[in-house]
């Protein structure tokens, strides 16, 4: 894994790059918590890495729910929607925006810029 191209890319183009070669490959825990400290605001990347991750926390399926709405990446949304198969989409969406609106002092950074794109999506899709 290219560090300096998930966290510091000369382009979110060459973050992109770097995430579409890892989203076949299994990747360790320290290359994990790496793209867990990736601050793209890019929703392509982020959903990217909610499929490399491929972990249950409420952050990662709301990663998993951004990549499912990508319409130009189509393996990224079909890897998406097959990880997110068994969910109770409604119930998770729930979860996704009580803990953004009631837990806002507690979020992470990161946490933050991922429910807030998520937001801005399900916002869109509702017009």
């Amino acid at each position: 894994m290219n560090i300096k191209a998930i966290l510091s890319p000369n382009s979110e183009f060459d973050r992109k790059q770097e995430l579409n070669k890892l989203l076949y490959e299994d990747i360790s825990e320290s290359e994990k918590e790496i793209l867990k400290q990736c601050k793209t605001q890019d929703d392509e990347s982020i959903g990217l890495i909610g499929c490399i991750l491929k972990d249950n926390s409420l952050e990662n399926k709301a990663r998993l729910l951004i990549a499912s709405k990508n319409i130009y990446h189509e393996s990224l949304s079909k890897i998406a929607d097959g990880l997110l198969e068994n969910e109770d989409l409604g119930s998770l969406t729930e979860s996704i925006v009580n803990r953004f609106i009631r837990e806002q002092n507690e979020l992470t950074e990161v946490e933050d810029k991922i429910y807030f794109m998520l937001m801005n999506i399900l916002k869109d899709d509702q017009l």
